[in-house]
């Protein structure tokens, strides 16, 4: 008895070979179909992890959330994707989308799967006010501000509000007296939680409660703007405006141009990968 070889194939291997002749037929499409396979991953798995320490980060594909702090200082490290919600920016580097995911811990909910965060963070800022270097007396009188600010909580109590989405937000003390004169100030916008335009427009969150709770020990009302962030430094060493403040941090060269008050905030960087 003679048995036949059963020549059927299987679809999987059917669609290997239709996608092997067009691959022959269009060799342009070879580095898409190659880049198709990293994003779904091989049998289902975690395409590998490219980044495994802070010193790698440097020129990667780096996700963060629109319009926040961790987005804007992402961008001196590598090619940040800015997404609109937590859970789209992890699937994306859960698929291979992303190297790794930079964020803080006002926008983690805590509740990931498939995705892990290095043990060294990437980097920690501390944010300052700015003033001219002429304005000795009001860096002296905002230092002793927040140090009051400090002792009292009242610092920790408004970083907490925003970070733990508590509502909590500064309002003056009962029988605070008018304020005698108005500072202005120049913000950046973009850099939830510590500052963003809120649904009016009006800049709003952590630095601007902060710098109310200094007007208040200080009698002064507070004149917000939103500006540049690139002109922040100028607007005070040229006298556009008295303070300003948004994600500004002490560095050498803007120090021999203005003044920087003692830190009121301080953010950590953590590094999320595939895991």
């Amino acid at each position: 008895m003679t048995v036949k070889q059963n020549r059927s194939r299987s679809l999987p291997g059917l669609l290997m070979a239709a996608l092997g002749r067009a691959v022959s037929a269009v060799p342009s499409a070879l580095p898409f179909v190659a880049a198709a396979a990293v994003m779904t991953g091989c049998g289902g798995r975690l395409p590998p992890n490219t980044v495994k320490s802070p010193e790698d980060v440097a020129g990667r594909v780096i996700g963060a959330l629109d319009g926040t702090a961790c987005a804007a200082l992402a961008s001196q490290y590598g090619d940040v994707r800015r997404f609109g919600d937590e859970e789209s920016m992890m699937e994306a580097l859960r698929q291979g989308g992303l190297d790794c995911v930079v964020t803080d811990a006002s926008s983690v909910s805590g509740k990931l799967t498939r995705v892990k965060p290095l043990r060294d963070p990437l980097a920690e800022y501390s944010f300052s006010f700015v003033v001219a270097k002429e304005n000795g007396d009001l860096k002296a009188a905002i230092n002793s501000a927040l140090d009051s600010l400090r002792s009292s909580g009242e610092l920790a109590r408004i970083e907490n509000g925003y970070l733990e989405e508590s509502g909590a937000a500064y309002s003056p003390p009962a029988g605070a007296e008018n304020p005698r004169a108005t500072l202005r100030a120049s913000v950046r916008a973009e850099f939830a939680p510590y500052v963003y335009l809120d649904e009016n427009g009006r800049p709003s969150g952590i630095d601007i409660d902060i710098a109310r709770a200094v007007g208040g020990l200080l009698g002064v009302d507070i004149e917000f703007t939103a500006d540049d962030p690139d002109e922040l430094v100028t607007k005070v060493r040229h006298g556009k405006t008295d303070i300003a403040f948004g994600g500004l941090c002490e560095t050498e060269a803007d120090s021999e141009l203005v003044d920087f008050t003692s830190p009121y905030a301080t953010t950590i960087l953590d590094i999320y990968v595939r895991g």
